[in-house]
């Protein structure tokens, strides 16, 4: 029975994060403690190496970089990404309003790198069309989640590291943020969460980390100290 209740848990907390779901209906459920679902998400050298790829990369390049760099910048959602129109891109002020679940709306700021990117996205590489999306294909249509998916599948191949899917982006957003410090609160909103519960899952994440570091770099455990007294030599 416990560990059906422990597989229960950890299946409604990925749910929670992949935000399938809002709220985690079993946290009432008590259960033996243990190691808490992580969120997938990349390592900084993983990230240079999907930058790389996709800066290098024979067709597509500024876009496909772009992108990445939006993804990673504000942690939006592939939906959200692919139906960014480009009156909803405000290049003077370096900020985007996208609209999410529930055509909640909201402001996202970017850093002067990703707002460039984008910049230099769409004066150099998008092609004409009469579509309003920023984002478009080969074929000048508006980008899809799933071809985005696609092309994260691919660029990830051709920098060697393992497969990333979009979600996976907005993880390594929320766990650097926290990380870094950033309050939750903040985190919640720039998310676009309507309740607290998933932006907790990354505090709580970000909290073992730190214990995690503590016990590698702790003063006291790095005095390789024996307790007790040392016997004399005679």
């Amino acid at each position: 029975v416990l560990h059906y209740r422990a597989c229960l848990h950890a299946l409604w907390g990925w749910a929670v994060l992949e935000e399938i779901i809002e709220v985690n209906v079993v946290t009432r459920i008590k259960v033996p403690k243990g190691e808490r679902l992580a969120p997938e998400h990349l390592s900084e050298s993983e990230v240079r190496a999907l930058l790389d790829a996709c800066r290098h990369g024979q067709e597509n390049a500024r876009r496909d970089f772009a992108a990445v760099l939006l993804l990673l910048d504000t942690g939006i959602r592939a939906s959200e990404l692919c139906g960014l129109t480009r009156d909803r891109w405000d290049m003077e002020a370096s900020r985007i309003k996208v609209k999410g679940k529930g055509r909640k709306e909201r402001y996202l700021a970017l850093s002067p790198l990703t707002a460039k990117a984008v910049w230099d996205y769409e004066a150099k590489e998008r092609p004409r069309s009469p579509y309003k999306e920023l984002f478009l294909s080969k074929k000048a249509t508006p980008l899809q989640p799933d071809a985005l998916e696609s092309m994260l599948a691919r660029r990830s191949k051709q920098a060697k590291i393992r497969h990333v899917y979009p979600h996976m982006l907005r993880h390594t957003f929320a766990c650097t943020f926290t990380r870094a410090g950033g309050p939750l609160h903040a985190l919640q909103s720039l998310l676009g969460h309507s309740t607290p519960h998933q932006s907790l899952w990354y505090g709580q994440f970000a909290g073992r980390e730190v214990e995690e570091a503590h016990r590698e770099y702790s003063p006291v455990e790095r005095l390789n100290l024996r307790i007790g007294r040392e016997k004399r030599k005679k």
